[in-house]
């Protein structure tokens, strides 16, 4: 039995609870110099290991996700969570893809005993953070896997595009719809493939993708589905960087040959802001419930996106108080509507208790 996981921050708005303002407002030019050691002291006691060894591991994952370099804590926040749902995604579905000979390692770490910088899915005010909902999904007893060999990739590099269905309890999944879905930078969609799913098939290749130029340092999605009467039974996206420091022949064949540290990418590509200045989405509430159950209350909100462009990553979040969702960081396509199930504990919740509901190319709505 062994364990893996990737570092990340908690919660912005637990460390927004526990750090004087200053510190969460001011631009982090970096984690690893003395001025950060001057200007950030109490989020430096934030750190459950603060070794500049680790660091720069997830520093070089979260720049594929932001321009990491001045961003505020808010902003760095989100972008290690988000990469680590990344890491726990892939991690998870590599394991799965070999059980039974590859099953002995666990996600790790479930919770933090207190609101530090390290491996964590929970943090240590009990708010689940992204990587949760990584685990969450990931390990569903229907789940659809794209086998992707590498996350960045060169200029024209083709993409192999085959896909594998766990079903865990063996459900009666035969006659659903397979499919892939690969978004160019401005969130258009440039390939979809679909197939039919038999009784016997738990794996499909469809055929692969090769970017054009318009792909060259650029971050894109692919999604894959599984639906079956119009309901969607598991959605996977995944994000692929394309840099043309991989352009570069001897590069390219160091980092293939065997695994390297992750390329930190100081000038780009950044995953939010390629679907920020891409087309829009937009987001509705269409149904609101709510129901209390002993010491919690549950919202049931019904989500839609009313734009012709998926919106991703819809993000669900609160001011103040901590709380769990049935997913969170997910995608919504063009016309569809999702319900969660959002909740809170009914005594810690404060009298105006804001839910904001947003994308990172949809405008933030709130409940």
């Amino acid at each position: 039995m062994g364990e893996s996981g990737i570092h990340s921050f908690p919660s912005y708005n637990s460390l927004n609870k526990l750090i004087r303002k200053e510190e969460c407002e001011r631009p982090i030019e970096s984690l690893e110099n003395e001025e950060f050691r001057e200007n950030f002291p109490e989020l430096l006691h934030h750190f459950t290991e603060y070794n500049p060894l680790r660091i720069p591991r997830m520093m070089s994952r979260a720049s594929h996700i932001n321009n990491v370099m001045g961003c505020n804590l808010k902003d760095l926040c989100e972008a290690t969570q988000a990469q680590a749902y990344a890491f726990y995604t892939l991690m998870i579905q590599a394991l799965r893809e070999h059980y039974p000979r590859c099953g002995g390692v666990m996600p790790w770490v479930f919770k933090r005993p207190w609101t530090t910088v390290g491996i964590q899915t929970v943090d240590g005010m009990g708010q689940p953070g992204y990587p949760y909902y990584a685990i969450k999904n990931t390990y569903a007893p229907i789940n659809i896997s794209l086998c992707l060999q590498w996350s960045v990739i060169a200029p024209f590099e083709e993409i192999p595009l085959k896909v594998k269905i766990f079903n865990q309890n063996n459900e009666m999944i035969a006659g659903s719809t397979v499919s892939i879905t690969v978004y160019a930078p401005d969130m258009t969609v440039v390939c979809k493939q679909e197939a039919g799913l038999s009784e016997r098939a738990h794996e499909i290749e469809f055929q692969s993708f090769m970017p054009n130029e318009m792909f060259v340092d650029k971050a894109f999605l692919i999604e894959a589905d599984v639906k079956k009467d119009n309901c969607c039974l598991s959605r996977t996206v995944y994000s692929i960087s394309c840099t043309s420091v991989l352009a570069d022949t001897e590069t390219y064949a160091k980092y293939r040959k065997q695994p390297k540290e992750t390329l930190y990418f100081h000038d780009g590509p950044w995953l939010k802001t390629c679907i920020q200045s891409g087309m829009k989405a937009a987001l509705k509430i269409v149904d609101v419930s709510e129901k209390m159950e002993g010491d919690y209350t549950h919202q049931y909100v019904t989500i839609k996106n009313v734009a012709e462009v998926s919106a991703y990553p819809v993000i669900i979040d609160t001011v103040s108080t901590r709380f769990y969702s049935d997913d969170n960081f997910f995608m919504l396509e063009p016309g569809e509507q999702k319900t969660v199930c959002i909740t809170m504990e009914s005594d810690k919740l404060e009298k105006r208790e804001k839910i904001t509901i947003s994308a990172w190319n949809s405008e933030s709505i709130t409940l």
